[in-house]
């Protein structure tokens, strides 16, 4: 009886020289057969023992949408969405620990427990499970004696409270009632917009944190300076038309600002501009960019085209809630929204 399944293999990058994990949909009678299916792939990794990586059995739904995630993404050597959110996301985590850290747990059989489970979890789910712990363990005094068992490995407080989170946010749109009206914005006032917004955004945001504003954060000079004091994080700002009102003074409540830049968030580049782009850094190997400026005005052509772009992320304040979002929780918003 033919089951199906997801093969992870290294395959060769085109143009970069290296080897990336890539996951494959698998018809076969069993996982064996899938994996020599796979083994014999010419862009895999063949000669080297450990060309597949891992075997999971999957539904049929699963399997139709790894499928349809391979061939929209055929154009990019194959890569998908899916693999880089079960695949990356411990990599992403990683980035962010201390080098100590990351020397002490990379050999233990608690680590490898650790990271085997996690390429499995739904991103959205391990940004969930680190939200719930980080604020607390700012806090704990006893986080040392806290270990939290909730992966199959071991993962304590003392190791959470040093990840640094980045997010995303634009088109704020702070003390702005010009556009709480035309965009709908289920608010009674600017003032209830402003205080629900600032009230989200320090909900999720911690003190080290990073946060990248995309352009657009308030209406004027003195509502920006009010709204910045009240802000947690690390404040980045990408100049977006709206933002031309900022003085100096303003501006000195930003680490930096940008018109348009290339980060690296975990394992991933990511592109920065206010306004959406075609073509981008990185945009032919995997890069994403992260934008915001059409919000969600049906009749902005850029509102029709970008839903069939995978990597084309909307970070407006409009699309996702009016909080700021992880890259992860993007990509997961993106996904829905494609598969729909």
């Amino acid at each position: 009886m033919k089951k199906y399944f997801e093969v992870q293999a290294m395959c060769g990058h085109v143009g970069k020289g290296k080897y990336i994990p890539i996951s494959f949909p698998v018809i076969a009678i069993n996982g064996k057969e899938a994996a020599e299916k796979v083994r014999s792939y010419p862009r895999v990794k063949h000669h080297y023992k450990k060309a597949i990586l891992n075997v999971w059995e999957i539904s049929f739904d699963s399997y139709l949408k790894l499928k349809d995630a391979n061939n929209l993404d055929a154009y990019l050597h194959c890569n998908n969405i899916q693999q880089q959110r079960q695949i990356e996301n411990f990599e992403s985590r990683v980035h962010y620990m201390p080098v100590f850290i990351e020397k002490k747990y990379k050999r233990t059989k608690e680590y490898m427990m650790y990271r085997q489970q996690i390429t499995r979890l739904h991103n959205i789910d391990q940004e969930r499970k680190i939200q719930e712990y980080y604020s607390s363990a700012l806090t704990d005094n006893s986080w040392n004696d806290k270990p939290i068992d909730s992966t199959g490995g071991v993962i304590t407080i003392s190791l959470l409270r040093r990840i640094e989170m980045i997010y995303y946010i634009s088109d704020s749109h702070f003390g702005d009632e010009r556009v709480m009206r035309l965009a709908k914005r289920p608010f009674h006032s600017v003032n209830d917009m402003d205080d629900t917004m600032i009230s989200l955004w320090n909900k999720k945001v911690g003190g080290t944190d990073v946060v990248y504003v995309v352009g657009d954060f308030a209406i004027n000079n003195q509502t920006a300076i009010k709204t910045l004091k009240q802000l947690n994080g690390q404040k980045i700002l990408i100049l977006g038309n709206h933002d031309a009102c900022l003085s100096e003074q303003a501006l000195q409540y930003f680490e930096s600002t940008a018109t348009i830049c290339t980060i690296k968030d975990g394992v991933h580049s990511v592109t920065l501009c206010h306004y959406p782009l075609l073509s981008y850094e990185n945009s032919i190997y995997n890069g994403y960019h992260v934008f915001g400026h059409i919000h969600n005005n049906p009749r902005d052509i850029a509102t029709k085209i970008i839903p069939s772009l995978p990597r084309h992320l909307n970070c407006g304040a409009d699309v996702i809630g009016f909080m700021p979002k992880t890259l992860q929780e993007l990509i997961y918003l993106k996904e829905q929204t494609m598969h729909v």
